[in-house]
Order: structure tokens, then sequence, then C-alpha cells
């Protein structure tokens, strides 16, 4: 994939992401996230209903800083591609911001795919709002709420 298309994938996602945000619909929520990281997330269905509550307004507008980072491995007949990709969104009541890793190809584990990380924050609450937002940096699977940016 080209930049830009890879960056349009990513969009299209977050798109997808932010109208069930808008609907509050848990199980589209939940449908787009991997089956391994539901698994390894204690309370995930817990997550949702707290991110409900966190993500307050109508979205107005998002930015997706040009930042889309994928790597592509290959091994055997084995290939497996995560999307990461960070996003800063108006609605009518905050700023947030978002980062995502999205496991879009896993020919080893099928359960795999899907979204692995969402990590959100509002913007006033994020120590370096000057920089992209990637959270931790440690992706921990599933729904992270509030955690700040990395240095």
């Amino acid at each position: 994939m080209q930049k830009s298309s890879e960056q349009k994938v990513a969009n299209k996602k977050f798109e997808e992401i932010l109208e069930v945000l808008q609907s509050q619909n848990g199980d589209s929520l939940y449908s787009m996230f991997s089956a391994n990281s539901i698994k390894s997330t204690e309370g995930f269905d817990k997550t949702i209903n707290e991110l409900f509550k966190y993500f307050i307004g109508e979205v107005k507008s998002y930015d997706d800083w040009g930042a889309c980072y994928v790597e592509t491995s290959k091994e055997n007949d084995e290939i497996i591609q995560v999307m990461e990709s960070t996003y800063d969104v108006k609605t009518t009541a905050y700023e947030y911001r978002f980062a995502i890793r999205d496991i879009v190809i896993n020919t080893v584990d099928s359960n795999d795919i899907g979204i692995q990380s969402l990590y959100i924050i509002k913007k006033v609450d994020d120590a370096y709002p000057e920089y992209a937002y990637w959270g931790d940096g440690k992706f921990t699977p599933g729904i992270n709420i509030g955690i700040p940016n990395i240095e």
C-alpha cells in the first residue's frame, strides 16, 4: 500500500469508530476489536460503557496528523500487517486525542484481526498536546482511557 492509501484505510476505520461512538452502539464497537484483544482485556464490556460516558458531544471534525504507520512482516507463508494511527477530534463538548493499533492481516491467527488497542484522552489532560498522541506507547490491548502521551 502507498502511504496515501494507507492513510485513507486508517481514516475510513476511524470514521467508523466515530460513528459507533456517536450512536453508542456497543455491539458494533465490540465487533471492531480482535477476539484476542477482547479475551485478554478484563471487563472489556465495562470499558465500552466507560468510553461512551467519556466521549461527549457531537463530532465536528478530526485531524489525522498525517501519521499512519504500517508494518508488514512476511515469513514463509505467514503475513502480519499492523496499522497504527493517531487522531485529534473536536466535538461540541471537548477535544479528544486517539491512538489506534489495528491488526489488518494475520495469516497465523485470525483472532488477532481487528482493533488491538484504542487509546483516548481529553486534549486538556494530555501533557504533550503539541505532539501526535500515541498513549503510553505500549499499545495495551482493549480500550485505554485517559492515558497521557509519551514524551
